[in-house]
């Protein structure tokens, strides 16, 4: 069986740390770590740039898909504000029937690391959706910001 963990949230809220817990956590060493903003480090550290976003969410899939080839766990974790962000990777189990997705939305802000404007957020935070139209191979997990700890599970 294939495994999939989407990590959901807005700037500053754990999604990176919270990604490199559960490979500390989980008994194996064939995981990876996908976000956008590995496409935005160089040598010369990070600079973001609007128009290679989608390029960066894509080399995110791309990724994705031979970690998952590899027999690894892949792990992504990038804002997915908008539902259909998410369906991209809920198609890969065309690739791989076997597939299992989890996702795990973080609901703390603890501060963005990358100095984003405060309207940047807000709008963010706005455009923010209730995911709807889980597939049956999803199950979804919420942490929340009083405790930091999942507890809810919908599956």
């Amino acid at each position: 069986m294939k495994k999939l963990i989407l990590i959901r949230g807005l700037p500053g809220s754990g999604k990176t740390t919270r990604a490199y817990d559960i490979c500390r956590i989980l008994p194996t060493n064939n995981i990876t770590v996908f976000e956008a903003d590995q496409f935005f480090e160089g040598q010369h550290g990070y600079s973001w740039d609007r128009n290679f976003l989608s390029v960066a969410h894509n080399w995110c899939h791309d990724c994705t898909i031979k970690s998952l080839r590899d027999d690894n766990i892949a792990i992504v974790s990038n804002t997915f504000t908008r539902e259909r962000e998410l369906h991209k990777y809920f198609d890969l189990v065309k690739l791989f029937p076997d597939l299992v997705i989890e996702i795990i939305e973080m609901h703390t802000q603890y501060g963005s690391i990358h100095n984003i404007p405060v309207d940047t957020l807000t709008r963010m935070a706005s455009d923010w959706e209730t995911l709807t139209d889980l597939p049956p191979n999803v199950s979804i997990t919420y942490v929340r910001p009083s405790t930091d700890q999942t507890i809810t599970q919908v599956p």
